[in-house]
């Protein structure tokens, strides 16, 4: 087991196998709140920062979403679709009921002129 491992305090720590045994991935602190080492298996950044496990892609140079992440992206996006479904339906509604409108509006003149 690597040293890291044998540190119960240790907030980022991994193994990788090599010859036939497992050695520590080097383990980099990027600035106070944040660590991380590389996996050549995954080719991702395992990253911990503000006590949050995340992977970090570099090939594409961003972190992929976490499912959270995706259910929140997912929700905002069916409100934004109901949202608009409500308003194309609203602008229908006027659209029909705009020449009964017309009509009531020119009797009302002709009413007054009349």
């Amino acid at each position: 087991m690597c040293e890291q491992r044998r540190n119960s305090n240790a907030e980022l720590a991994g193994d990788r196998l090599q010859d036939g045994e497992y050695v520590p991935i080097p383990i980099e602190r990027v600035d106070e709140n944040e660590l991380r080492g590389y996996s050549d298996v995954l080719q991702l950044y395992v990253c911990w920062e503000d006590s949050n496990l995340r992977f970090y892609d570099p090939a594409e140079g961003r972190y992929p979403l976490t499912y959270r992440e995706q259910d929140e992206g997912r929700l905002t996006a069916e409100s934004e679709r109901d949202e608009e479904r409500e308003r194309r339906l609203a602008a229908e509604s006027e659209r029909r009921a705009a020449p009964a409108r017309i009509r009531h509006l020119e009797e009302q003149i002709r009413r007054l002129e009349g």
